[in-house]
């Protein structure tokens, strides 16, 4: 569930149920979905969330493709690691985990302020049941998976031995193990005025404490035979700052390698609240701790973060990693996605600087400044191959074609209407088809200039992905102009099917065919442009999903409607109010002669091939073009609309075929198209948005 569906439709349905049973049904729901076969290629492609190369850096012991990821407290159970792991994310959390949890009390919303509030804390999820389920629910690869660890016992000291226990039965398959502090300690003597001997001798007794259970879950990462896990410790945002560097500079001498700042603000009623209200105090709390421990511990902010703006603060107060919680709940699923592209676009200006520095610095010295963080080695994904011959040409030619091709059979629709190799195939003359029916020439006239106004359409609609995405190398585009071409390519069967072989169509599929094999030999494998971050949940981002929703539900009815008039086509050929509208039946017109209908079918058979290519293109550009500031993707969506729609409506217009059921579908084509490129206005093109 994509922001353009979860913003303006599944969020008002779930925020309709109680927190818990739409958290909890909505990670059932992905679960199952990414057990099925094609479900992970569901989830990619309704999304296209991925983490793109060039925005990954080291932690937990390895490599993460992205600092974003999911904090714990959102899939306590790891119900679905599987399914978010295709979120975008580099790393998720699951846990908290205990030995025999307490039963969980249900949060509630607060959604003024972008909060959950948890009545007792983030409830803990059975140890045994995580780790069954961790053995089989594994993320994809390349995302890293951390177990927050919670242990009873603190206070009488038995808190070491759980916690080695925990981390015992988790080491073996995670890639980090956090330590939760307890959230209710209070050290004696704080607050109180007591003498500093006395304050001095209890902070002793918890940094022992502190370091007594690192140690234990060091000693149990040592002995995990083909993992050896990270070890880090919790904090929540709200604890003492003393306190919080005390426990910090504690468990790092044990052996923690790092710090989570998470798991939300106290209530005042012994509650804990994630999301908006921690903002603040985690942004606080990872600046005082990056000064306090330098540049070499990993910090983690684990909280606070509702837009994606709220992640660049964090990084930039410090924070190596960055969780989310509420903010999944709050702005959506894309959350992540739209993160990680203000990262790569921050990434590729801090590098543009650069070069521009050094390009000034030689300008100046006549000395080339050389910076080796910005030369790629030839092992590096991001690497362009060495000077590649621009295959994408071919895509441009495919295009041109496309366009001329559906020009001219436009002309021939709006003069001929039929070309002489019809005829003499068919073995009728113009002057038999009328006398056949005097409505016949028309009705094929409208087939073929609908067919001719989707061909430009499609010619459109690939020009502008050539230009604005092919030829960039960028994934998504070739994948979309890919997929469009191979099923436009797959319905000349259909002609063939028919036993009517269409010398232009023939030679049209033959040369479009060559382009492409030609074409995939460009590189496209690059991460998307992006015009502009994409920082804050304003009034335009919330109508551009709205916007895209009704652009994707366009792309969809084009493809069903495609298929519905290829189906038709190679059956019973017409629908009721075509022969209506020719006031004739089939037998009739299957007397006239009987290759009459097979070319009458090959010609609905073409259109619902173009029909579904142009569903599969827009739909391409719908799910995985939307960007503030994309403003080509606003007007690829409106110059390669007009043509089809246009054309479509006029010839029904010219020859009389008004009938209202007939051409609902086409009007909810265009309403969709309206609505889809209003909404979308202010947030793809307007600079100010």
């Amino acid at each position: 569930m994509p922001d353009w569906s979860y913003q303006p439709l599944l969020r008002p349905l779930l925020f309709r149920l109680p927190a818990a049973v739409a958290r909890d049904g909505t990670l059932h729901a992905i679960a199952a979905l990414a057990a099925t076969p094609f479900g992970p290629a569901a989830i990619d492609a309704l999304g296209h969330m991925g983490a793109p190369e060039g925005i990954g850096r080291a932690a937990f012991g390895s490599r993460v493709v992205s600092p974003i990821g999911l904090s714990a407290g959102f899939d306590s159970g790891a119900v679905a690691p599987a399914a978010l792991g295709r979120f975008g994310f580099g790393w998720l959390e699951v846990g908290p985990v205990a030995f025999d949890p307490p039963p969980a009390l249900s949060p509630t919303r607060d959604a003024a302020n972008g909060a959950l509030r948890f009545p007792a804390g983030l409830p803990a999820a059975d140890a045994h049941v995580v780790a069954h389920r961790l053995a089989d629910r594994r993320p994809p690869p390349g995302v890293r998976l951390a177990v927050r660890l919670r242990g009873a016992g603190w206070r009488d000291g038995r808190a070491p031995a759980e916690i080695a226990s925990l981390a015992g039965l988790f080491a073996p398959v995670v890639d980090a193990l956090v330590i939760e502090m307890p959230f209710d300690a209070h050290e004696p003597g704080e607050g109180h005025g007591l003498m500093g001997s006395v304050v001095d001798r209890v902070s002793a007794e918890v940094k022992a404490a502190v370091a007594g259970v690192v140690a234990a879950a060091v000693a149990a990462r040592r002995a995990a035979r083909d993992r050896a896990p990270s070890v880090l410790i919790a904090l929540p945002p709200d604890v003492d700052e003393r306190r919080a560097e005390r426990w910090a500079t504690a468990a790092l001498a044990a052996g923690a390698e790092g710090v989570v700042v998470g798991g939300g603000v106290g209530d005042g009623h012994g509650g804990r609240v994630v999301g908006g209200p921690a903002r603040a105090g985690t942004i606080a709390m990872i600046g005082r701790l990056r000064a306090a421990m330098g540049p070499g511990v990993t910090l983690v902010a684990g909280d606070g973060v509702i837009e994606p703006g709220d992640a660049l603060a964090m990084l930039a107060a410090g924070a190596d990693l960055v969780g989310l919680h509420a903010g999944l709940v709050y702005s959506g699923p894309g959350l992540p996605k739209r993160i990680n592209e203000a990262l790569l676009l921050r990434g590729r200006r801090d590098k543009s600087a650069e070069r521009s520095t050094s390009e000034a610095t030689r300008d100046a010295t006549g000395i080339v400044a050389v910076s080796t963080t910005n030369v790629p080695s030839p092992s590096t994904p991001n690497a362009p191959s060495p000077s590649p011959r621009p295959w994408w040409i071919a895509y441009a030619f495919i295009a041109v074609t496309m366009t001329v091709a559906g020009l001219l059979a436009g002309a021939v629709a709006l003069t001929a209407v039929v070309l002489p190799y019809d005829l003499r195939w068919v073995g009728l003359t113009r002057a038999d088809l009328a006398a056949a029916n005097p409505r016949l020439m028309d009705f094929m006239a409208h087939d073929r200039l609908s067919l001719a106004g989707t061909m430009v359409s499609l010619g459109l609609l690939y020009a502008m992905l050539t230009a604005f995405g092919v030829r960039r190398g960028v994934h998504w585009a070739a994948r979309a102009m890919g997929g469009s071409i191979v099923v436009g390519l797959a319905s000349f069967f259909l002609f063939l099917s028919h036993g009517y072989l269409d010398p232009l169509h023939a030679v049209l599929s033959g040369t479009i065919a060559l382009l492409f094999v030609l074409g995939r030999r460009w590189p496209a494998a690059s991460p998307p442009d992006v015009p502009a971050p994409d920082l804050v949940n304003d009034a335009a981002w919330r109508r551009a999903m709205a916007g895209q929703l009704a652009l994707v539900l366009l792309a969809v009815g084009l493809v069903g409607g495609g298929l519905t008039i290829a189906f038709v086509g190679g059956s019973r050929v017409f629908v009721g109010s075509d022969l209506a509208f020719m006031h004739t039946t089939y037998e009739r017109l299957a007397a006239v002669s009987r290759r009459l209908l097979p070319l009458i079918a090959h010609d609905r058979a073409g259109f619902g091939g173009a029909l579904v290519a142009t569903g599969v293109a827009s739909g391409g550009v719908a799910l995985w073009g939307f960007r503030r500031g994309a403003s080509w993707v606003w007007w690829t969506v409106l110059l390669s609309g007009l043509p089809g729609l246009a054309g479509t409506l006029a010839i029904h217009a010219a020859v009389g075929y008004t009938n209202a059921a007939h051409l609902a579908p086409v009007v909810s084509v265009g309403a969709l198209y309206a609505v889809g490129l209003g909404a979308s206005w202010s947030y793809l093109c307007d600079a100010r948005s």
